[in-house]
């Protein structure tokens, strides 16, 4: 190996190196927690940009998730708790740096609960600050949109129905 190309693979490696997963756990629980208690600040402040200027601006998501929630009320559907996993590995997407955090979410529905696992897309550019992107919906024909750089390296999970427990 030419000299320059293992300098660049060394500090791309102490760049990108040194994840802490326990950081990033912790934020997906600030984003979870946010959630259930309906901040909406620091539900935006984790939430990926790009995500938001797709849906038309800060004001406009807030209102998307407040009015999604007035809905889910009237059905009887109430977010109950959310239980963040373990981080997986991070692999490097351009400049920033992705990996997928499990979550159970527990909804309160008639008659019971929906027991729902699902996976967040964890994007950062600095190891410290993390942003999260639902992945229920991203695929290999539309990650692109949102992540240009997207690294086919983290596979996407397949999409999984809610399980029902009856009360």
């Amino acid at each position: 190996m030419r000299p320059l190309t293992i300098l660049l693979v060394l500090l791309t490696t102490a760049a990108f190196g040194q994840v802490d997963s326990n950081v990033i756990k912790e934020q997906a629980e600030l984003t979870a927690k946010a959630l259930l208690n309906d901040d909406y600040e620091t539900l935006i402040r984790f939430t990926y940009p790009k995500v938001i200027e797709l849906v038309g601006g800060r004001d406009k998501m807030i209102s998307l998730i407040k009015n999604g929630k007035i809905e889910m009320g009237k059905q009887g559907i109430s977010f109950e708790s959310v239980i963040i996993g373990t981080p997986s590995k991070t692999v490097i997407a351009g400049s920033e740096i992705h990996c997928l955090v499990p979550q159970t979410v527990y909804m309160k529905v008639p008659k019971g609960k929906l027991k729902s696992e699902t996976q967040l897309l964890a994007v950062s550019r600095d190891k410290s600050n993390w942003f999260f992107i639902d992945a229920v919906n991203l695929n290999k024909d539309n990650i692109k949109i949102v992540l240009p750089n997207y690294n086919f390296e983290l596979v996407l999970p397949a999409k999984n129905e809610p399980i029902f427990i009856a009360d």
